[in-house]
């Protein structure tokens, strides 16, 4: 029995520690929490967005969060199935004691699905035959893996990500190269829905699509600000020059 509290009591520091070092992760982590971001144009014109913890879980020593996101309108879902609905409406999170990482490679996989879908609806193709699934080639990519967080001068080296998706005679690709990731500096922030201590991260990507043999290729640049255990609490898009193009703002966090 002194064995078993001995055991106990070297175990439960070592898992609070671990658990406090997830906690600073910047992503939400209680279910129920609702963010609301709004985003603002360069022509001055505003929008409000909502995103939802649904689900938290702790399994094998990491933690799955996903959020939904509650602003997609009927318009942007109209001939999508509920289960993939709710699939690209809602992005996951992983993390560990010391990283975190986005689940892009199943967002995408199911943005791709989505889009298929809705072009198979309208192009009138026959239903395919029960048990019949999109062939989704991932090759060798794997999810973005980020540190808890970063201090001034850190940069990481990502690799890319190459999704292939087919169904039919119908196939479409996706491939993101990052070419950017870098901490360019520390700040406390205030926004509508409070005052934080952020890691500023400076990104750019190239992103590769093709479909129907058209391929399109654009760069994207952005500046977020990260808030341990909430998330970005401020970001910008950005033109080649460095301008600002739009800003999002963290307008206010409830609890349902």
């Amino acid at each position: 029995m002194k064995r078993l509290i001995t055991i106990i009591a070297l175990l439960v520091p070592a898992l609070l520690f671990a658990q406090g070092k997830m906690e600073k992760a910047p992503v939400a982590q209680e279910e129920g929490t609702v963010l609301e971001y709004m985003t603002t144009d360069k022509d001055g014109k505003t929008n409000l967005t909502k995103q939802e913890v649904i689900s938290v879980k702790d399994e094998g020593g990491k933690r799955i969060v996903r959020i939904k996101d509650l602003s997609l309108t009927p318009e942007e879902t109209e001939g999508i199935p509920q289960e993939l609905y709710d699939n690209i409406g809602t992005m996951t999170y992983g993390i560990t004691e010391n990283a975190w990482y986005i689940d892009l490679i199943g967002y995408i996989s199911n943005m791709l699905k989505a889009s298929m879908t809705v072009i198979e609806n309208e192009a009138g193709v026959d239903e395919m035959p029960e048990g019949f699934d999109f062939n989704v080639d991932i090759g060798e990519s794997e999810n973005p893996v980020f540190p808890i967080s970063m201090k001034p001068g850190d940069a990481l080296s990502l690799k890319p990500i190459k999704i292939k998706i087919k169904i039919s005679i119908i196939s479409m690709s996706s491939e993101i190269t990052f070419d950017r990731y870098e901490c360019t500096g520390r700040e406390t922030v205030t926004v509508p829905a409070g005052t934080f201590d952020t890691y500023i991260i400076e990104e750019e990507m190239t992103n590769k699509a093709k479909a129907f043999g058209i391929s399109n290729k654009e760069k994207e640049y952005s500046k977020t600000w990260y808030a341990p255990g909430i998330g970005n609490v401020k970001s910008q898009t950005l033109d080649k020059k460095g301008r600002v193009v739009s800003e999002s703002v963290l307008n206010s966090i409830t609890k349902k």
